[in-house]
Order: structure tokens, then C-alpha cells, then sequence
């Protein structure tokens, strides 16, 4: 039989008839490439039910197997065709006359090329014996198979030897197929068969080296592996997906397609997984939406809708999930899978397991995966789809649901939208809004993309939801983008979130920096959707030269309309017997105040401000708790003490913090204490409070005393001393204070003056 040249690799697994060419096929593999990896392991499960796998060695027959051999064929030997077939008879009696004469004339071939390159009788011999010991001890399985129109196939891995080679020859000139695996290249082949006369090297296209620790070894366990795979399937699945392809690429118009014209429903289910970036029309679009909506109501196909993350699974639903402690990822999806049943009819069961199967092992390959993790995402999963089951799993097809999702999914929506993409049930993401993040991506998923942009918080389910914007409502919003995106102009009370930054300043800068707008200080800074607002917060000990009147007018100068002004210390009365203690120790766990029960109560005070200033206050509370700057948090119930404090502050407060606008100025506070007394418990709750959400504070204590201290842990106030200490000073009435900062036109005049030399 003659080698013919390889095609393609499935060659490999044709039958003689069906090759281009009728012959044996001898190649090599030097590079790897997934395509290449994929075709080892089908060749070693084919030579490993009709064939010989070689790792390592072909070892060299040992004194009892040519004991063996001559005590049954004796140890004569002559160079002669008819020798050898007669000696094959013997030797091998289960092989038919075509396979002896295969067989004896290979070997008759390979031995006489070896007389002619010059070896000797006895070398002949040698070879003889080995090859006889080989074929018997080795290769006896192939040789009762040859003359098959399906060849049997020798998988050789590693850097094969000469005599190995001439025996892989002789199978394969007798009717075999060998594939030689040269994970370090072909540098040690190429010695042996400079002409590629015996075998071919496979061409790979975009070759790679092999992966470390590749080996036939790997290829064993993946088949296994692949083997307990198939177990965790339910088989046969009587229907498959067909996801998108039938779709035209129309939106929200292909979803409306009738599921009975989308394709032949023998074996498939025809569903649609769609992300829709943008909008074609901002003046139509609700209207589009819920025109969309009024028709999959029409049709009989129920619409699930969610317009923000997904609720977590309950203590309560997680509990109603049967698991133990899997040691890998194939026991856990074993373990869990059973949950799945009874939540709908066994149609629709099949496509559920064996699509929960996929997922799972999907995520199991994922960076950073653990066992723990793993386990943890496929009980949400599980519990998600037994929440939602009478809305998602529908036996006719021809009522297929819709999940709608608006706008960018959450890290865990995302593995939940991929299953449910995965049974019969549309899935449509809808991202109007092209300025937020929007980095759901998966292969299956048909994305559209319009360029105009619209902002919409819920899906318009009802006429009455919906709102039309004019064409020069949406063209004074695109300006409005231009204006205020990096441009460092802002709209009024463009950021609701923010966070404090103290600022380290000279006591000269307070001045300066008090009446500047924030964004004009150093470590003013806007990250996502949050303002860094740099903060004064200071203590100024003592009186410059001693000089009372100038520091009255200094003070004086800092007082404006935004300006809390304390004279009076204590400031906040004695809130021992607050009754809001009981709603704080009810209301925080685990550094975390549980809002909704908070605006539930009777007591709560805030509920007339704007939602966003009512978040921003809770915020705060919980950073002035964590971060323990009042003594005794966390210890003998400070922590429920400050919530009660702060959540009864007063309206003069209040209307500060709500007319705070993070990117312009800030209010302020200024506390004078000219006594021994030291600022209370309450004070310092507050005062750390009004730092924490951006206000500027500035002690002045002329006795220097340690006034402010003792309530605080690690405190953050920048304290400078600017004079002599003074005691007993009375805290005048500012309205009759004279001076204080001159306005801007004295101040331009005496400049100008001074600059030309004119005055004193």
C-alpha cells in the first residue's frame, strides 16, 4: 500500500473508499494549535478502540520473549520473502494470507533497504528478531485488523528512534495509519528521514509551541473528563436552541415576530437575546417602548420587566436549596442540578438541566473561579429561576416570554440573563442611556446601537408613564452635555455623591481659601459620579501680637450669609434622653443603617428633604460611625448615641446641607470659645458630622486650650498658633466690629494707589 498526502486532518478518520486517494497515511505533528488539540484527542480515542498508543519506548525484546520466539520459529533466518511469510504463519497464525503477505512484503522491504545501505547479515538478523518480537509482543491486535477498510491507527508520542521507525513503516506500507506527536519539533526526525520519505510533518495554520505539560497523559484525563461530562446531561434532548439566527437585525420588530414564522420547530425552540444600545428617536421612544410592550400583551406572551438589578435571593430561598460541600465543580453541578426539578413540565425540564449544565461549565473555566464561588453563583441562579419559573417557563413555545432588562446589567444579572437566554424566552436589554457603562458582552448576543442617547428610569408600562420630550428639549439637553462634560463648568447640583478631603493649609490661607468656590482648591476632583470637595478644618490657638481688636476684625472678616456663627459652648443641648436610641439600635447591623425602617418611623424628621440630601445624610451618619472619630464607637454603644444625634439636627442645618452644591462653595462654620469649657459630646458629634459632609470649620480659642479634644479619636483638625495666649476676652457684638476685609474697590483703589505712588 502507498502513503498518500494528508488534505485535511479529518482524513485521518475516513475509510479507504472515501479518501482522494486510496492509501495509508504517515504524518507528523510538530505545532499546536486548538484545532490541532482537539484532533489528538479524537485520534487517541480512535487508536485507542482499533489500535496501538506508544508513550515513551518501544522497549527492546527482553531474553525470555527471543526465547520464546526461537523455541517457536527457531533462530534461523534468511533474507528472503517467502522466509518471512512462512515464518509470519507461525509466528502470528491469526493473521489471514492477505495480511501475512501485507505484512512479510514490508518487512522484506524495509530489511532488504538495509542490506543495500550497507549492513551485514547479522545486523539483518538483529533486526529481524526485533521486529518479529515487536509485532507479536506489541502490534499483534494491528495485524489481525489490516486489509479493513477502516485502518487501524499508531499513535507514537515523543522522539521516535531508528528501528522504531522502520517498524511504524512496515505497519504502515502493510495498511495502518501513524501519526507521531514531536512536542520539541522535528530537529531529531529530520536526522533519521532527511526526505521525508516515511512520513510528512502536518502544516498548522497560526502554529504554536505545545502548552506546557501537554501530553497524551492530558489528553487521557480530558477524554475522561469528558466522559463524566456527558453524564451530567439529561439525553436525549428532544429540543435545541436557536438563538438570533432567524433575527433580521430589526430590534424590538424581531422580537414581535410571530414564534411560528421564526423557523421549523422540529428539534429547535426560536428565541432572541438582544442588547440595545441608544435610541433611533428620543421624542418616540416610550411611546415606541410601550407600544412594544401593549403588543407582546396582545399576543399572549408574558413580558417580565425589571428596571433595576435584580433582588437577591432571600436567607429563606437560599435555605430551600438542597447542597452540601463539593470537592470540584463537577460534584457541585451534580449536586445542585436536582433542584431543578418540579419547576416545570418535563419538556421544558430537559432544556432547563442540560442549559444549567452549560452555564455552570462555562463558569467553571471563568478567571478566578473557586469552588466556594462557584457554588454561591449557582444557587442564586437556581433560586432566581424558581422565583421567576411562571413567568419564564411557558411549554408553548408559541407564548414564548420576553425578559426585559433596562439598562446596564449587575456582574450577577448578567449570568442570570445569559441562562435565561438559554431556554425558550426572549431577552432584550435596553441601554437608552449611552453615557452609563455598558460592558455586557457574550458570542450569542446581537447588539444594536443607535446614536442618540436618552436617560429614562422605568419602562413606560402604562400611558401614563410616559414622557415625550420636544425636539428643543432634547437639543437644550445635548447642549447641556456639551457644556458641562469636561469642561469644568457644572450644571447646578450636577453630582449627588461626595466625599471630604481635609485640606493642610497656613493660617494666612484660611482667608483665601474661605470665600473661594471649591472647585478652585486643591484636591477638588470629580471620580465617576462623586466630588472630592477639599475641606478647612482648623483650630486657630492664640491672638496675633495681642492685638484683640484686630482679632475680632479677622474673625469678622471670614462671617457671611452662608455662615454658622457659635459663641456658645456647649452648642447642642444634652441628648442623654434622646428617643431616637431605639430606632439607631434597631436600625444598624454590621456598619449599615437599614434606611427603610428608619423613614418608616414616626420619629424620623428628615423625610421633607430631597432624596438625594436624606441618602447623602445617611451616608455621612455611617462614615462619622466607621470611621470611629468619636471616642467609644463600637464599644459601649457610642455608635447608636451619634445615630440619634445626628438624625436629630435642625432645620437651619438642613437647609444647609440640601442647598449644598458640591462643585460651588461650601457653608461654613465658625466656633469661638473664650472659656475653660470644653465642647460636648453632642458638639463633637456634630461638628465631625459637618466635616464629613463638606462643611468649612474653624475654631478660634484664644486661651489655647484643649477644648475640642476630648471626645475625638485621632483627630483631624490642622491647629496653628498664631500669638501670645489671652483669657477672659468677651465675644463682641460683630455688628459693631468696624473693619474686617475692606470691599473690592477700596481694596482696588488703595492698590492702584500704592502702585503709582500716590497717598502715603
Amino acid at each position: 500500500m502507498n502513503r498518500i498526502e494528508l488534505t485535511s486532518l479529518n482524513d485521518y478518520f475516513k475509510d479507504i473508499g472515501g479518501r482522494p486517494q486510496k492509501g495509508y497515511l504517515f504524518c507528523r505533528i510538530n505545532n499546536y494549535s486548538k484545532e490541532v488539540e482537539s484532533f489528538i484527542v479524537r485520534f487517541y480515542d480512535t487508536a485507542r478502540k482499533n489500535g496501538v498508543i506508544i508513550e515513551g519506548k518501544i522497549g527492546n525484546p527482553t531474553e525470555q520473549n527471543l526465547s520464546y520466539m526461537a523455541e517457536i520459529i527457531g533462530q534461523d533466518f534468511s533474507l528472503d520473502e517467502t522466509f518471512l511469510r512462512n515464518k509470519l504463519t507461525k509466528w502470528l497464525p491469526r493473521m489471514n494470507s492477505y495480511q501475512n503477505e501485507q505484512v512479510s512484503k514490508a518487512m522484506y522491504n524495509c530489511l532488504n533497504s538495509l542490506k543495500i545501505q550497507g549492513k551485514n547479515d547479522n545486523m539483518l538478523k538483529n533486526a529481524y528478531y526485533k521486529f518479529m518480537c515487536w509485532l507479536y509482543y506489541k502490534f499483534e491486535r494491528i495485524v489481525g485488523n489490516l486489509g479493513n477498510e477502516n485502518l487501524p491507527k499508531i499513535l507514537y508520542e515523543g522522539e521516535i528512534s531508528n528501528y522504531e521507525l522502520l517498524m511504524l513503516d512496515i505497519l504502515a506500507s502493510a495498511g495502518s495509519d501513524v501519526l507521531l506527536l514531536q512536542y520539541s519539533g522535528d530537529t531529531a526526525y529530520k536526522k533519521l528521514d532527511p526526505n521525508d520519505e516515511r512520513s510528512k510533518a502536518v502544516v498548522v495554520q497560526n502554529p504554536q509551541a505545545f502548552p506546557n505539560g501537554f501530553s497524551l497523559k492530558t489528553v487521557r484525563e480530558e477524554i475522561k473528563n469528558n466522559a463524566n461530562l456527558q453524564q451530567l446531561y439529561i439525553t436525549p434532548a428532544e429540543y435545541r436552541s436557536c438563538t438570533n439566527a432567524w433575527t433580521s437585525g430589526k430590534g424590538l420588530e424581531d422580537i414581535l415576530k410571530p414564534i411560528a414564522q421564526r423557523g421549523n420547530p422540529n428539534g429547535f425552540f426560536y428565541n432572541a437575546f438582544f442588547k440595545i444600545t441608544g435610541v433611533e428617536d428620543k421624542t418616540t421612544y416610550q411611546s415606541e417602548l410601550f407600544r412594544f410592550k401593549s403588543s407582546l400583551d396582545a399576543s399572549g406572551r408574558e413580558a417580565l420587566i425589571f428596571n433595576t438589578a435584580i433582588v437577591a435571593p432571600t436567607p429563606a430561598e437560599i435555605s430551600a436549596i438542597n447542597r452540601q460541600n463539593p470537592q470540584n465543580y463537577m460534584q457541585a453541578i451534580a449536586m445542585l442540578a436536582p433542584n431543578l426539578k418540579g419547576i416545570c413540565s418535563d419538556k421544558l425540564y430537559k432544556i432547563v438541566h442540560n442549559a444549567f449544565v452549560d452555564l455552570m461549565l462555562a463558569l467553571s473555566k471563568q478567571e478566578g473561579m473557586n469552588v466556594n464561588k462557584f457554588v454561591t453563583k449557582a444557587v442564586c441562579i437556581i433560586c432566581l429561576i424558581k422565583r421567576y419559573r411562571q413567568y419564564m417557563l411557558v411549554s408553548d413555545f408559541n407564548k414564548m416570554p420576553c425578559l426585559i432588562y433596562l439598562n446596564n446589567p449587575t456582574t450577577n444579572d448578567k449570568l442570570f440573563l445569559k441562562f435565561v437566554s438559554m431556554l425558550p424566552c426572549d431577552v432584550l436589554i435596553l441601554c437608552p442611556d449611552k453615557t452609563k457603562l455598558n460592558d455586557f458582552d457574550d458570542e450569542m448576543l446581537l447588539r444594536v446601537e443607535y446614536e442618540e442617547s436618552l436617560e429614562i428610569s422605568e419602562f413606560p408600562t402604562r400611558d401614563v408613564q410616559i414622557q415625550v420630550g420636544t425636539a428643543a428639549f432634547h437639543a437644550e439637553q445635548e447642549l447641556d452635555n456639551i457644556m458641562y462634560e469636561d469642561t469644568g463648568m457644572y450644571r447646578n447640583y450636577q453630582y449627588q455623591k461626595m466625599k471630604t478631603v481635609n485640606l493642610r493649609t497656613t493660617f494666612e490661607e484660611i482667608s483665601i481659601l474661605w470665600k473661594e468656590g471649591l472647585k478652585f482648591r486643591q484636591g477638588f476632583e470629580i471620580i465617576e459620579d462623586t466630588v472630592n470637595v477639599p475641606v478647612i478644618f482648623a483650630k486657630v490657638s492664640g491672638v496675633k501680637n495681642g492685638d484683640s481688636s484686630e482679632y475680632w476684625k479677622t474673625i469678622k472678616a471670614l462671617m457671611g450669609e452662608d455662615t454658622l456663627v457659635i459663641t456658645k459652648v456647649p452648642f447642642l443641648p444634652d441628648n442623654n434622653q434622646n428617643q431616637l436610641i431605639n430606632l439607631a439600635t434597631a436600625s444598624f447591623r454590621n456598619g449599615k443603617l437599614n434606611r427603610d425602617k428608619i423613614k418608616n418611623s414616626n420619629l424620623y424628621q428628615y423625610g421633607f428633604l430631597k432624596d438625594t440630601t436624606q441618602e447623602l445624610i445617611f451616608d455621612k451618619i455611617e462614615a462619622v460611625v466607621n470611621s470611629k472619630l468619636i471616642k467609644g464607637t463600637f464599644e459601649n454603644g457610642m455608635e447608636f448615641h451619634i445615630i440619634a444625634s445626628l438624625l436629630s439636627l435642625k432645620n437651619g442645618l438642613l437647609r444647609s446641607i440640601q442647598g449644598f452644591d458640591f462643585t460651588k462653595k461650601n457653608p461654613k462654620v465658625i466656633c469661638i470659645n473664650t472659656t475653660e469649657k470644653i465642647i460636648s459630646l453632642e458638639d463633637s458629634i456634630l461638628y465631625a458630622f459637618l466635616n464629613q459632609i463638606g462643611f468649612d470649620i474653624v475654631f478660634f480659642v484664644p486661651t489655647g486650650y484643649n477644648c475640642i479634644e476630648k471626645h475625638f479619636n485621632n483627630i483631624p483638625i490642622e491647629e496653628h498658633q498664631i500669638g501670645d495666649y489671652k483669657y477672659d476676652m468677651i465675644i463682641p457684638n460683630f455688628n459693631n466690629v468696624q473693619g474686617g476685609e475692606k470691599n473690592w474697590f477700596n481694596k482696588l483703589s488703595n492698590n492702584i494707589n500704592k502702585l503709582f505712588g500716590k497717598g502715603q
